[in-house]
């Protein structure tokens, strides 16, 4: 194998900055989407915490309706005896007149008062239903960022792994092709040293006298 080169070197310091650069945009985009998920459960829970008091005053407004209603029903028969009473003695008392105006006056309010709360309960209906529609759509919108979350970060888990493992290789083999210099360069290094105390030996005993 070739030694390592300078190349060689700079080109995995540069993949391994890519690899850092790539790990954190990850960890950036998947805090955005964290931020969004929180955003849209803080969002959702606003909408079913006025869901559910819409839902408590429309059951308010649904008693208090049938309530009337049951006051309307008395008043409206006490009207119609008084009527009849009327129509039989073909006059009234000075206090069954009395009785039939009053009668007849909380009735007219009574309706009046059974419109007005039905039209109210019917727009606190109409908001409700809009609301429900709302989290429906933010339910749904969570389940898509969550999804999205959870698919980027395991594409990104992938993507970093696989990028790793190429560049734990590209070292292995770097350190693998250093060590094989090395052990060269310290073969050669005792080849050296045996020749050159092969010739001082030499020249040590040619310098001997005869």
């Amino acid at each position: 194998k070739d030694p390592p080169t300078i190349i060689d070197a700079q080109k995995l310091d540069l993949e391994t900055a890519v690899l850092m650069q790539e790990l954190m945009a990850m960890k950036e985009e998947k805090a955005e989407l964290k931020a969004q998920v929180y955003l849209l459960e803080k969002e959702k829970t606003s909408l079913e915490l006025q869901l559910s008091s819409r839902e408590a005053q429309e059951q308010a407004y649904k008693v208090q309706i049938e309530n009337f209603k049951s006051e309307l029903q008395e008043q409206s028969e006490m009207v119609e005896r008084l009527q009849c009473s009327s129509n039989h003695k073909g006059v009234l008392s000075a206090s069954d007149s009395e009785k039939l105006n009053e009668s007849s006056e909380k009735v007219n309010k009574l309706k009046a008062r059974i419109l007005e709360l039905v039209q109210t309960m019917e727009k606190v209906t109409k908001n409700s239903e809009m609301s429900a529609q709302q989290s429906v759509e933010f339910v749904n919108d969570l389940k898509r960022t969550n999804s999205a979350l959870v698919i980027a970060f395991e594409k990104a888990k992938k993507k970093q792994q696989t990028k790793v493992k190429k560049l734990e290789m590209q070292m292995s083999s770097l350190t693998e092709r250093h060590n094989a210099q090395v052990r060269m360069l310290k073969q050669r290094i005792a080849m050296l040293e045996n020749e050159t105390g092969h010739r001082v030996l030499q020249t040590s005993n040619s310098d001997l006298p005869m």
